[in-house]
């Protein structure tokens, strides 16, 4: 990640020691100058850790939000963590933070602080903070589990807005689509696994 932001890191890094890019408006043709701040990122969850360069999802402090310490629980077999809140509320990452925790773990081999493994390679871009500039993103936090969950839901479970009833209806207009050769065929409804 170090190796991908660098060179961006240090253009943005230059434009603003120079105070901005300087543009002409193409209607008024005034001479604007500009700052360049990227305000965030959105990656999934293995980018996120590697942005902010903290321990993955799946581990003890694996929360790239806030501190909370996650507990493990073997169920069937497999270690699964899990969060537990406490009445006070969890602490928030900041930037800040995150680079002296960063700084205290970079000086250890293989230590983390936190879940903080040592300082982010975005810290140090201009009006970022490496605590909370990265966000979950679209397709693996919405598609992927909250459709997937209702549909499953409404496949699955009885109730008055079941889709059992209208499943060849929606499974020939699935297969009615027409995609680029690109794109992963869609598949039908009556092929998703239920709960």
């Amino acid at each position: 990640m170090e190796m991908f932001l660098k060179p961006f890191k240090k253009w943005l890094m230059e434009i603003h020691k120079e105070g901005g890019v300087t543009w002409r408006h193409p209607t008024t043709a005034e001479i604007i100058k500009s700052q360049v701040v990227p305000p965030a990122a959105v990656a999934d969850a293995p980018a996120r850790a590697m942005l902010q360069n903290v321990k993955r999802f799946n581990s003890i402090n694996g929360c790239n939000t806030c501190e909370l310490t996650c507990q493990p629980a073997i169920v069937k077999g497999k270690v699964h963590h899990y969060y537990v809140y406490e009445e006070e509320p969890a602490k928030l990452r900041s930037g800040k933070r995150m680079r002296k925790q960063g700084e205290i773990a970079g000086m250890a081999k293989d230590c983390s602080v936190k879940g903080v493994k040592g300082i982010s390679p975005a810290d140090g871009i201009p009006e970022l903070d490496a605590g909370v500039f990265v966000f979950p993103e679209y397709m693996h936090s919405l598609c992927l589990v909250v459709v997937l969950t209702f549909t499953l839901a409404m496949i699955s479970f009885d109730g008055n807005w079941r889709l059992q009833r209208h499943m060849k209806e929606i499974n020939n207009l699935i297969s009615s689509l027409k995609v680029p050769d690109f794109l992963k065929i869609p598949q039908k409804l009556s092929s998703i696994k239920k709960f």
